[in-house]
Parts: C-alpha cells; structure tokens; sequence
C-alpha cells in the first residue's frame, strides 16, 4: 500500500480530455470511484486497503497514495491496447491487470478481489518510450497473503513480463527492489512522466502498525525493458 500526500488535486481527465488535466505525481483529493474493467467476485465499493495479518475486520488503508494533476496539452487518445498481466516466473507469480486511475479519495484505485494489480491508467504504459508505468495492489487476503507477498523476493536480474491485450509479451528485467517507508513515498518519482521507462510493481511491507492500522512500508519494484 502507498502512503497518502497532502497535496490537493482535481478529479483526472482522461488522455485526449478538451480540459487538458493530466496525473503527473502523487497527490490528494476526492474524485469519481474507480472500478475495475474486468469482473470479479470483490465489492467495488470498498476503499483500496491493507489488513492486518489475521484479521478480517481491521480498517484498511489506501494502498497507493493520491494524485495530483497539472494543466498541459491534452495527450492524444491512448490506444486501445493495455496490459492484462503481469508474470513473475522467478516467484511463481501471474497477476490478472486492471487498468484504472483513482477512487474516491483521489488515492489510486486498486482492485478489491484478491490476487489481482491495477495499471495507473493516467500514466505512462508499458511499452511508452518514457515515464513509469505504475502497477500495485493489495498484499493480503481474508485467507492470508496474496502473491504480491512475494514481490519482495524478486531479484535484481528475475523477468517480469506484460501480457498485452493484444496477445504481445513486452519483457522487462528487475533493477531492484526497495522498501520505501511510507511518509517518504510521496517525495519519489514513483509516477513520474519523463525519464528512462520503468515498471513499477507496489505492495505493503513491512511491520504492521497497530496504531496506525497500516503497514510502515510499501515494497517498490523497478523493472527495465529487457535489452
């Protein structure tokens, strides 16, 4: 889960949008909620959280922080090809890939059926010349841990693939994997739109904090097109 910022933000638009509004970072503020495109057995009502080990009913917290946007030229329209899975054949991992953008408290929408990653659909996709292309999603289950559990064993060298809706295989190699305390995630550049494209895969980590019923860190995958 991804910590919250302070940063006040407006409801994004979509790419292409005459409004010009685009996500550029991580943020806070209310906007339309979120679902995923593809079905599945979860509540969609639910805000996207973290449990505690072994507890059901405990609060959840937003697993990826609030986003920001900033007044630009309005992007062309993205194509119609997006990213439907993740594979991680070094953990055993295959996760189904929503593409989504933020739930109601402007944090990023993260699918509530176990098992499963959203793609930040106002960012960069995998496959861009550019930017980081942000997946995350939750790391427990009311049976226990989810596979994003073991993102945190990846390492520096294992594959991670994006399934395309077309069918395509875009590989990708781990660079490193970092656990980022949660008051510092906001001063990343975890959704930056410029740069050397990335992968970035976010899950919980860490100890569980009573107190505050969240985890202290959030476990960053970066990932590199495979050369």
């Amino acid at each position: 889960m991804l910590a919250s910022t302070s940063v006040a933000a407006l409801p994004p638009a979509e790419p292409g949008d005459p409004s010009g509004l685009v996500v550029t970072a991580p943020s806070a503020s209310p906007s339309t909620s979120e679902s995923p495109t593809s079905s599945g057995s979860g509540p969609s009502s639910r805000p996207a959280s973290a449990s505690p080990p072994g507890s059901d009913a405990a609060p959840r917290s937003p697993v990826l922080g609030k986003v920001p946007l900033t007044r630009a030229t309005p992007r062309p329209p993205r194509a119609a090809t997006i990213p439907v899975e993740l594979r991680a054949p070094a953990q055993d991992l295959a996760l189904p890939v929503d593409p989504m953008g933020v739930d109601g408290r402007g944090a990023m929408a993260i699918p509530q059926t176990p098992g499963r990653a959203s793609w930040y659909r106002y960012g960069p996709a995998p496959g861009d010349p550019g930017g980081s292309a942000v997946f995350a999603g939750h790391v427990d289950a009311p049976w226990g841990k989810t596979p994003l559990y073991r993102i945190k064993d990846l390492k520096p060298g294992d594959a991670v693939d994006v399934v395309l809706s077309t069918g395509a295989v875009l590989p990708y190699r781990v660079r490193a994997v970092d656990a980022v305390a949660k008051a510092r995630l906001g001063a990343t550049d975890l959704f930056r739109r410029d740069g050397s494209p990335v992968l970035r895969l976010v899950t919980c980590g860490g100890p569980w904090l009573p107190d505050r019923q969240d985890y202290r860190d959030n476990v960053v995958v970066t990932a590199e097109p495979a050369r």
